[in-house]
């Protein structure tokens, strides 16, 4: 998987994963909403509950195993009200705060009107785990048991003294209504409090709604209204404030809690993409004030490796950048070391080819002083070796300056190579006779009768010519020189091998560099010091390479590998 897919990947998953973060937060708040909205409605009034919620706050494994959650039984501790849980058949299974007076079973018309006497009742049906139960729920009528003790004073068409002293010491009240729904009588009501058809019905339907709470008593055509501060009087307006208010924070909790869930995403996503980012950026700006070591913390170590050395987990999506970036460095620093190299070795170079050059010229000119004077007559002899020194020198001078134009048109592609197949034996053989002397004898082993290569003859020649007269000027008299050549199918190895005197790490490392060593034409033993790197790129212009084995003291090899064929070598970019 490339760079840009696994960014899409690692996004798209981290968009899905907040995605999901927030889908789940937004859940647990509609739930936590719809939870305290349900309980505020139950503690204020547990008549509210809706037998969903009832369903939920109890756990019911069987009928003779059912528990019921504290938070139903606060309210109804609250409400000073019991609750109890009865089956199919009338039996109570669970009950919670129940008078003594309760019953424990009821009866089949007892379950279709479930008037308890003294209390206002509601129930509701609930389906918990296979169990079908019906949850009755009851709060005392205190209005109904004044209504009782009334009818025990006396008539209630004409209330006695004590009766009214009895309505005071409740803080109860009386009306009388006729049949058409007409106020015709009071005691220690409010003046201004007359109740509609209306009224009566929403009383008993949303009791906690009214201010008071009511009993009737119908007789003789007159309707006897019982009345007091109701206990249990929690109104839906003011009620839906109060919730209103608290869902108001609670929405601001949760979006509180999405927006801290947002910054510490935002910051572990910070630290995932952007830390790694920076430190790219960091390392490539370094690189860019020429700075190509790794960047390291304030403790040394390098921020992308572990201790183990293995990638450290946010970094592991940015592998191949990072891979591309060392690569970049490593190539950057070996790029200037050999820049230096060459920057070092070409001043070298040409403070030796001045030399070389001043050398042949003062010897040149020299003579042409001399010979220019005319003041001494010169034998024919003294002539003939004046001009030969002159010629010797203007050769050197002009192999000199073949090779610099040679090298350079080999760098730039600008030499012409006319491959074709041919048997590279006798060339191989005639080399050798053009060099051998009595300092060093090259010897031709392991050849077959004929090998067949696509080369350039010229060039071919120049080759071997070039590589064997590097190893005779830089081995002792004495040294044995070996050349040999073997194929496959597709390449032919031609091998160099000599006994002489080696060399280190740091000559193999510069042996085809194009100015390393300068010559002397007082010294036989150097040429112009372009010999290697010629080779080295007629080589590379063949299609071929260049391989060296060296040891200080122990010879040398090189092996040149070249393909068979015709097949064109890549271009130098």
């Amino acid at each position: 998987m490339n760079v840009s897919k696994k960014l899409a990947f690692h996004f798209v998953k981290q968009l899905f994963v907040l995605l999901v973060i927030i889908i789940i937060a937004l859940t647990a708040a509609l739930l936590f909403f719809a939870s305290h909205l349900t309980e505020s409605e139950m503690k204020a009034s547990f008549t509210r509950t809706d037998p969903y919620f009832l369903e939920l706050e109890m756990d019911v494994k069987s009928e003779e195993d059912i528990h019921i959650s504290e938070t139903v039984k606060t309210a109804v501790h609250q409400n000073d009200g019991w609750l109890q849980l009865i089956d199919k058949d009338g039996v109570v299974v669970k009950e919670v705060n129940a008078p003594a007076d309760l019953k424990e079973a009821y009866t089949f018309q007892e379950l279709a009107d479930f008037d308890v006497p003294g209390y206002r009742t509601s129930y509701w049906r609930i389906h918990k785990d296979e169990s079908d139960l019906v949850v009755l729920y009851g709060e005392k009528n205190l209005s109904e048991g004044i209504l009782a003790e009334l009818q025990k004073l006396g008539d209630l068409s004409a209330i006695t003294e004590e009766g009214r002293k009895f309505l005071e010491n409740q803080a109860a009240w009386v009306q009388v209504y006729n049949s058409n729904g007409e106020k015709t009588e009071q005691w220690n009501a409010p003046e201004d409090l007359t109740l509609t058809a209306r009224d009566f019905l929403s009383i008993k339907e949303r009791p906690w709604n009214y201010k008071y709470d009511i009993s009737t008593l119908l007789e003789g055509g007159k309707i006897y209204v019982v009345g007091m501060e109701n206990a249990y009087y929690s109104p839906d307006d003011v009620l839906d404030g109060l919730v209103g208010a608290s869902l108001v924070k609670s929405f601001l909790l949760v979006i509180v809690v999405l927006l801290v869930i947002i910054i510490v995403l935002s910051i572990w996503y910070g630290r995932t993409i952007g830390v790694p980012l920076l430190y790219m950026m960091n390392w490539i700006k370094r690189m860019s004030k020429g700075d190509l070591s790794v960047p390291r913390n304030k403790k040394g170590n390098i921020p992308f490796r572990k201790k183990n050395g293995k990638l450290h987990k946010r970094f592991r999506i940015f592998r191949d950048i990072l891979f591309s970036i060392r690569k970049l460095a490593t190539t950057l620093e070996k790029n200037e070391q050999y820049q230096k190299r060459v920057d070092q070795t070409r001043e070298e170079w040409i403070t030796g080819l001045s030399h070389d050059l001043k050398t042949p010229l003062s010897s040149i000119y020299g003579y042409a002083k001399i010979l220019e004077t005319g003041s001494y007559k010169w034998t024919e002899e003294e002539i003939q070796a004046m001009g030969g020194t002159m010629t010797e020198k203007a050769s050197y001078m002009s192999d000199l300056i073949e090779d610099l134009n040679l090298t350079y048109r080999l760098k730039n592609n600008a030499l012409p190579i006319e491959k074709s197949i041919q048997d590279i034996v006798p060339l191989m053989q005639d080399v050798i006779k053009s060099l051998n002397n009595t300092n060093s004898t090259i010897f031709m082993e392991n050849v077959e009768q004929e090998i067949r290569v696509a080369v350039d003859s010229k060039w071919f020649t120049r080759i071997l010519t070039n590589l064997l007269a590097n190893a005779q000027k830089h081995n002792p008299k004495g040294t044995d020189i070996t050349l040999s050549a073997s194929r496959n199918l597709d390449h032919t190895f031609i091998t160099i091998k000599d006994n002489g005197v080696g060399m280190d790490d740091e000559t193999q490392s510069k042996l085809f560099d194009r100015y390393y060593r300068g010559g002397s034409t007082t010294d036989k033993s150097n040429g112009t010091g372009l010999g290697m790197a010629i080779a080295h790129q007629l080589v590379l212009a063949h299609g071929g390479n260049v391989f060296v084995e060296s040891e200080k003291g122990k010879g040398t090899t090189i092996t040149i590998t070249l393909p068979n064929g015709l097949e064109e070598p890549p271009s130098k970019k």
